[in-house]
């Protein structure tokens, strides 16, 4: 990168390299018009340095967006879908059967036999759905309910 001369540089190489061209048949009139071009060079130039930065943060942005995508594609369905999920707790905490009502990069909402709970998500460690199934409404916790092995109804 040392050997590329820096924007100024460059700017001013063009705008000498015009004004060269022209000395050898300059009139008055034309001063103006090169003043005119080695301005625009120069707008130019800086243009190509700011949209090459926005480029820059733009990508780091979306590098930061791919988890924030990966978590929505992740809790999306099982949201939307009243799946089941069995949550792991960084403190050794579990929570076998849970419903999860929202989720964002920070915590985790959900719904336990035992009402709602609000995760944050660096205590996670993972959230694991029980089916691909989708729960119906209306019918228990977790929106269905099927027998168990004693004959009781387990969600």
């Amino acid at each position: 990168m040392a050997d590329i001369p820096n924007l100024h540089d460059m700017v001013r190489r063009v705008a000498d390299f015009i004004l060269s061209l022209e000395a050898r048949s300059l009139r008055p009139e034309h001063e103006p018009v090169l003043a005119y071009i080695t301005d625009a060079v120069a707008a130019e130039m800086q243009h190509r340095k700011q949209t090459s930065g926005l480029a820059r943060r733009l990508a780091m942005i979306g590098t930061a967006s791919a988890s924030a995508d990966l978590e929505d594609a992740f809790y999306g369905p099982l949201i939307a879908g009243k799946t089941p999920v069995h949550v792991r707790c960084r403190d050794g905490h579990e929570i076998p059967q849970a419903v999860v009502r929202d989720a964002d990069a920070h915590a985790l909402l959900i719904e336990t036999p035992d009402g709602s709970e609000l995760l944050l998500a660096r205590a996670i460690i993972s959230v694991s759905a029980h089916s691909s199934t989708p729960a119906t409404s209306g019918k228990g916790w977790l929106g269905r309910s099927s027998s168990g092995p004693d004959g009781g109804t387990t969600p």
